[in-house]
């Protein structure tokens, strides 16, 4: 069994096979028919990529129990695992955004205490997390998105941020920018720590124990993702198939 990124209405090749075999035993013989899951194929995927992926909750952001975790673009598949991840390891609340309301429904579903719509106006969207935050603040932001989301998260927390300690704010994607402007006014009235969480911000040894640690706790933690299981031999089916958000697991 392999995880596929989910493919897209297109003629073009839009994913391609994580490179990567499942195996059930330490001795590493290979797995029996049904032993690999399809939940367990992806789970695996989202720690073999923990240095962008929730393992940076903990590895970049230090979460600790009782506080509040904002997940800014939480509606893909290592943002519902992210959720997940956060209340496992103690956040009191975690606040969720994200553009497909289908999407944000799910990760209530999956845990989330509140969700932001960023389909709204940025003033909307400011004003919206400015609401959550003032409420005690928020400790940790997980960042998957950058550009201007990321710029009116920043507001928000200029804005409303009373909390005494400093957010530790981590940037673990760009999917919605390549960068990131950051008016020295956020800096100069909202205690904050920016950091990455990309190979080069975080060194290999911590990547590869934050892979470890994310696959520990997805297992004891019941880690819910959604997927979509496709035998193999329908692969050229599912090439241009729309799966919604769910993620494609070929079976063989």
């Amino acid at each position: 069994m392999r995880a596929a990124r989910k493919p897209k209405a297109t003629s073009q090749p839009a994913w391609t096979p994580a490179s990567v075999t499942f195996t059930a035993r330490h001795d590493h013989r290979p797995c029996s028919p049904g032993v690999v899951t399809a939940t367990s194929a992806c789970t695996f995927w989202v720690g073999a990529h923990c240095y962008r992926s929730p393992g940076a909750l903990r590895t970049r952001a230090g979460l600790r129990r009782g506080e509040t975790v904002l997940i800014n673009g939480a509606t893909g598949t290592t943002g519902q695992v992210a959720v997940q991840i956060a209340k496992h390891l103690g956040a009191e609340r975690v606040i969720a955004t994200g553009r497909s309301s289908d999407a944000l429904a799910r990760l209530v579903e999956l845990g989330a205490d509140a969700t932001v719509d960023l389909t709204a106006t940025a003033d909307a969207v400011r004003d919206a997390l400015a609401e959550h935050f003032a409420d005690g603040g928020v400790d940790v932001v997980l960042d998957y998105l950058s550009g201007p989301p990321t710029e009116t998260v920043l507001a928000a927390l200029a804005s409303s941020h009373k909390a005494a300690g400093p957010v530790r704010y981590v940037i673990a994607g760009t999917s919605a920018g390549a960068s990131t402007s950051v008016p020295t006014s956020v800096l100069g009235s909202t205690p904050i720590m920016l950091m990455g969480a990309g190979i080069g911000a975080v060194r290999v040894p911590d990547i590869i124990q934050a892979s470890a640690e994310a696959l520990q706790i997805a297992g004891s933690a019941n880690v819910q993702i959604d997927v979509a299981e496709v035998p193999l031999a329908q692969v050229a089916q599912a090439w241009t198939a729309d799966h919604g958000r769910s993620r494609v697991v070929f079976t063989v």
